[in-house]
Parts: structure tokens; sequence; C-alpha cells
């Protein structure tokens, strides 16, 4: 709770220099050839090709996606907010990134 209080803090602070307070939060970056479906921080979500899953504010815990496709074919390649990216093209493949 009080992290949150530090956090809005810090944002309004941003917001009035002019800096914007984007660096709180978190995105995974699906790209895929294919039909996915993956845990996001706790959160199912499904898809086909690619897509912004939003993961929320950047805390003091880390947040993880760990996401499978659904089919033999294809590629999956999943990242967090522009950090690591992984890869997987293996039948029903899993990738898992953490920020």
């Amino acid at each position: 709770m009080m992290q949150r209080g530090i956090q809005a803090i810090a944002c309004a602070a941003l917001a009035l220099s002019s800096m914007g307070c984007s660096v709180f939060k978190l995105t995974a970056d699906v790209s895929s050839s294919t039909s996915w479906s993956g845990s996001f921080d706790g959160r199912t979500v499904s898809g086909t090709g690619d897509m912004k899953v939003d993961m929320g504010t950047r805390g003091q815990t880390t947040k993880c996606a760990a996401v499978q496709k659904e089919t033999r074919q294809g590629f999956l390649t999943v990242s967090i907010s522009g950090g690591e990216s992984k890869t997987t093209t293996a039948e029903f493949g899993v990738v898992t990134v953490c920020s």
C-alpha cells in the first residue's frame, strides 16, 4: 500500500516535470505467426498473432509471463517492456520472460 503511494507521488512529480510516468507501466509484447495462450502475472490471456498485454505497474515483485504456442508450426516471441525477448519455434513451444 505504501509502495503505491510512493509511486503516485513519483508519477505526479514526473508529470509536473513533463517527463511522463510510463516507466512504471509494464507491457508484455507478444509477436506470433500462430495462436497462443499464457499467464501474464497470473492472468490468463489467449490470442492469435501480435498483441500487447498490460501487466500493471512495476513494483517490488518480479512480473512474469509464460506463453505457449497452440500449434506445431510457427513462431512465438515474448518480451516485457522492451526487455529481454525469448522466441520459440518448437511444436507447442513455451517461452517464459520476467521483468
